[in-house]
């Protein structure tokens, strides 16, 4: 697919939207391979969480970032964190923890308007042209 996008279109600057939760990501590329995409590790169905799983995807964001970087060079490839932001994935975290972290979240957290501040400077700014 990445071989198809690359025919079509190599754009001057792409932004992907990364999280601190990469760090708990677990992608295996031989079963991402095997499956065709469709599963990402080996992880047990019983293990499997919705905040796992996001994590998971993030770090597959970040190894497309590494990939595009160094295949596109004439590219300038970012990933922008937002930082905590109070968000619907909240809900997949047990009730007792929304509940005891509610006030936290709503005092505490960036709204999604604000998160999104930062990833359209990213798209939009001129800077990091020279880099």
């Amino acid at each position: 697919m990445l071989t198809e996008i690359e025919r079509r279109f190599k754009p001057e600057r792409l932004v992907i939207v990364g999280s601190k939760l990469e760090r708990n990501g677990f992608v295996d590329p031989e079963i991402v391979r095997k499956e065709k995409g469709k599963k990402l590790n080996d992880r047990p169905d019983e293990e499997y969480t919705a905040v796992k799983h996001y994590g998971d995807t993030k770090l597959c964001n970040q190894m497309l970032v590494t990939t595009l970087a160094e295949r596109w060079p004439e590219t300038k490839v970012f990933s922008v964190s937002p930082g905590m932001v109070n968000t619907g994935l909240w809900r997949n975290f047990p009730m007792w923890f929304q509940i005891l972290t509610w006030p936290v979240r709503n005092v505490g957290l960036r709204t999604s308007e604000d998160a999104a501040l930062g990833v359209v400077y990213a798209c939009a700014s001129g800077e990091g042209e020279e880099w």
